[in-house]
């Protein structure tokens, strides 16, 4: 059974603070409280490992309160003016005390320009961050078993056996990097003896753990916006509005759950210097023959995601009467391109990937819906809808 839990406390004041030329400066003011839990109590077969692969799971405890700080701005600046027919901008900010993670802030900044009526010019940049929910922090424990390859084990090409049968170092069929067997040095072991006279090659079924950790960075990320929008004004007849934007977000220290064959590549195939030790070679147990049993797979900060497009949309309305009776016609056409759908990542080798999946499945360049209403008497309605 789990349960999980949010109590809100939010307040705040609003009003104008004074009078501009261009119109008042309006302003918001306020706090907020909120306490999330989190009581997850799997089954005795789910926590005593009696699940397929003896896979268990202890579930995740805990609570985490949050006070927030916020305030918001609304700026005239210029009003009625030709070829300014209004120019404002928009500042707010949000101060937030995690209880684990201290002070974060975040802010945003608005800008608007008409220089005709019908005409609107927008542009937004603003930032965000994700402090680690409760299962990140507060997971109790999940374990199971894999397979997965030790390059600190002498590889088979590397063996020759003597004429009493025993294994011995071969250096002349030897296949891994020089600097693979100096990380395996650092680690305390013997890359050219481990796994001799064993029948261990390297592939050997090791435990793989994870639970909560409080080793962890907020996520962060970065938006950007700008756009226009514009509404004929010319004719009575109908109306016409048409609009484009343009957003980018870059998400960075994206939390995951790493794989075991990553941790273990990363500590003794990376790119880093040998001097400079992986911190995930710490989450790696070796039993008393040197062989990898444990991996501690937890939570780590190693994604970035960025998404980037434009949206779309147009909107066509007129009012008629027909058979004596006032009908009310709207033609609404809304529309995505994606341009840029990216994942940076790290394989199971340790380099980092950077995955592209806009245009493919689930993330299509372009989306769109038409939809048409017409409304009878005001009281009848009737609709078409055509998606892409």
């Amino acid at each position: 059974n789990t349960t999980i839990a949010q109590t809100i406390w939010t307040g705040y004041i609003t009003g104008n603070l004074m009078d501009l030329p261009a119109g008042s400066l309006a302003a918001v003011f306020g706090a907020e409280y909120r306490l999330d839990e989190l009581d997850s109590d799997p089954s005795r077969v789910a926590s005593e490992g009696l699940l397929i692969s003896y896979f268990s799971d202890s579930g995740a405890n805990g609570r985490k309160a949050t006070r927030e700080l916020f305030a918001e701005l609304d700026i005239p600046i210029v009003a009625d003016k030709p070829f300014f027919r209004q120019l404002d901008a928009n500042i707010s900010g949000r101060l937030t005390d995690d209880e684990f993670y201290g002070t974060n802030y975040t802010y945003a900044a608005k800008a608007g320009w008409r220089p005709v009526d019908s005409l609107l010019l927008k542009a937004s940049f603003g930032t965000s961050f994700r402090a680690p929910n409760l299962r990140e922090n507060f997971l109790n424990g999940q374990s199971g078993f894999n397979n997965f390859f030790d390059p600190c084990v002498v590889p088979a090409v590397a063996r020759s056996t003597d004429f009493q049968g025993n294994e011995t170092y071969n250096p002349a069929g030897e296949n891994r990097e020089i600097d693979t067997l100096a990380r395996c040095t650092r680690e305390g072991l013997d890359p050219r003896a481990l796994g001799l006279n064993t029948g261990n090659t390297g592939l050997a079924n090791a435990e793989i753990s994870r639970s909560g950790t409080f080793d962890l960075a907020p996520e962060t990320s970065e938006n950007l916006n700008i756009g226009a929008s514009f509404e004929q004004p010319w004719f009575d007849a109908f109306d016409l509005e048409l609009g484009i934007n343009y957003y980018r977000i870059e998400v960075k220290d994206g939390i995951v759950e790493p794989s075991g064959q990553f941790l273990i590549n990363d500590c003794y195939l990376g790119d880093q210097a040998v001097a400079n030790r992986s911190p995930f070679c710490s989450r790696l147990g070796r039993d008393g023959d040197g062989f990898i049993d444990v991996i501690d797979a937890g939570f780590a900060n190693i994604s970035s995601d960025i998404v980037a497009g434009f949206d779309l949309n147009a909107r066509l309305g007129k009012e008629f009467v027909a058979l004596d009776r006032p009908m009310d016609f709207s033609l609404d056409f809304r529309a995505n391109n994606l341009q840029q759908r990216s994942n940076a990542d790290k394989d199971d080798n340790g380099d980092l990937i950077s995955t592209d999946f806009e245009g493919t499945f689930g993330f299509p360049t372009w989306t769109g819906r038409l939809r048409a209403d017409l409304e009878v008497d005001n009281k009848w309605t009737a609709s078409w809808t055509a998606r892409y």
